[in-house]
C-alpha cells in the first residue's frame, strides 16, 4: 500500500471520526462558543450558507419546504431551533413565534395530518424554572389541541431528565397529543418506559447524542444499537404509536426482521440527512416523517448533524463552495 495512502487512512479511521464527533459536540454545548456565534453576524453568515441543507431560514421557507414533501406523501414536523433560553424577552418571542407558527399551518391545507411541533423545554424556561417551562408548554399545547397538532418534547442532558418526565406527565394528563423523546443510550430509560407506556402516548425512540457520565449511558456501537432495537419492539407491542428517529439503516432492517411493520410505527428523518434512504422507505410503504427545522439560532442543530457523521464537515465545505448543491438531491 502507498506509504501517503496508509497515513491517510490511519488518520481518518474510528478513532478519529470518534473523536472528531466527540469534539463538534462539546463545541455545541460550550456555552462561549454558542454566545460568540449568536453575537457574531459574521459568523452566523458563513456557517448559515451549509447550514440550509438541514435549517430553513425563516417561517416562510419552512412551511414551503412543509408543503413540499406533504404532498408528495411524507408526514412532517417542525422546531425552531434553539436551547437554554433565559431572557424573558428572548422566551416571549419563542412562545409568539410557535403560537404565531400554528396559526399559520392552520391556514394551510395539508394532505394528511398537521405538522408535528417538537422542542427542548430549556428553550421554554426549564433553565429559569420547571413552572416556567410547564406554562410555557401548556400555552403550546392549548393552541396546537384547536387545530390538531401533535406535540413533542425533546429529550435533553442528564440534569433535565427529571424535571423534562414530571412536567411531561403532568401536561400529558391533560393534552393526550402530547408525545416525549426517549433516549437509548441511557440507562434509566428501560424503567422510564414502565411509567411511559401506561401513558399511551407517542414516544419518539433516539440513540442519544450527549457526552454523560458512562455509569449513565451505554457507549456508542453494538450494545447502543442492539438496545435502541430492544427499546423499540417493546414499544411497538405496547401499542404506543413510535416515531423511530434514525438515519441507520443497519437498525431499521434489524427492527424490520421481526415481523410485520407495525401501522403505529414510523421513521423520523430529519430534514436534509439521506434523502434516497426516506424515500426508498416511502416507497416500500413506511410512513416516514421528515423533521425540519427552522430559525437564526442553528448553531446546536447544525453541528449536531456534523456530529453524527463527521464526514458531513466534508458534505457542509462543499455546499459552502457551490450553494447550488443545495437544491440537488431532493426528495422524490
Amino acid at each position: 500500500m502507498n506509504i501517503d495512502l496508509a497515513i491517510t487512512k490511519a488518520a481518518t479511521g474510528p478513532e478519529t471520526t470518534e473523536l472528531a464527533a466527540k469534539a463538534l459536540k462539546t463545541i455545541a454545548s460550550d456555552p462561549n462558543s454558542r454566545s460568540a456565534f449568536l453575537n457574531s453576524h459574521l459568523t452566523q453568515e458563513l456557517m448559515g450558507r451549509a447550514a440550509t441543507r438541514y435549517v430553513a431560514a425563516d417561517r416562510a421557507a419552512l412551511l414551503a419546504r412543509l408543503q413540499v414533501l406533504a404532498w408528495k406523501g411524507y408526514q412532517v414536523g417542525t422546531e425552531l431551533v434553539g436551547e437554554a433560553a433565559t431572557d424573558p424577552q428572548v422566551l416571549t418571542q419563542i412562545i409568539a413565534e410557535y403560537l404565531g407558527l400554528i396559526k399559520s399551518m392552520a391556514t394551510m391545507t395539508w394532505p394528511r395530518e398537521t405538522p408535528s411541533l417538537n422542542f427542548d423545554l430549556s428553550n421554554l424556561g426549564l433553565l429559569v424554572s420547571p413552572a416556567l417551562a410547564e406554562n410555557n408548554l401548556r400555552k403550546i399545547c392549548t393552541a396546537a389541541a384547536e387545530t390538531g397538532h401533535e406535540v413533542v418534547l425533546s429529550m435533553e442532558g442528564a440534569a433535565l431528565v427529571e424535571d423534562i418526565l414530571g412536567i411531561f406527565h403532568r401536561v400529558h394528563r391533560d393534552f393526550p397529543h402530547l408525545g416525549i423523546t426517549v433516549q437509548a443510550f441511557r440507562e434509566r430509560t428501560v424503567s422510564d418506559l414502565d411509567t411511559l407506556l401506561n401513558s399511551g402516548a407517542r414516544l419518539r425512540l433516539v440513540k442519544g447524542v450527549y457526552d454523560e457520565s458512562e455509569s449513565q449511558i451505554l457507549a456508542s456501537g453494538a450494545l447502543r444499537d442492539q438496545r435502541y432495537v430492544e427499546l423499540a419492539q417493546r414499544i411497538a407491542e405496547s401499542g404506543c404509536p413510535l416515531m423511530l428517529a434514525t438515519h441507520d439503516h443497519h437498525i431499521i432492517n434489524a427492527f424490520r426482521s421481526m415481523g410485520a411493520w407495525p401501522e403505529t410505527v414510523e421513521v423520523e428523518m430529519l430534514h436534509g440527512v439521506r434523502p434516497a434512504m426516506a424515500s426508498n422507505l416511502r416507497e416500500q410503504g413506511i410512513s416516514v416523517r421528515i423533521y425540519a427545522a427552522y430559525g437564526s439560532n442553528f448553531f446546536l442543530h447544525f453541528l449536531h448533524r456534523l456530529a453524527e457523521y463527521p464526514e458531513n464537515v466534508l458534505v457542509a465545505l462543499a455546499d459552502f463552495a457551490e450553494p447550488s448543491r443545495l437544491t440537488k438531491g431532493e426528495y422524490s
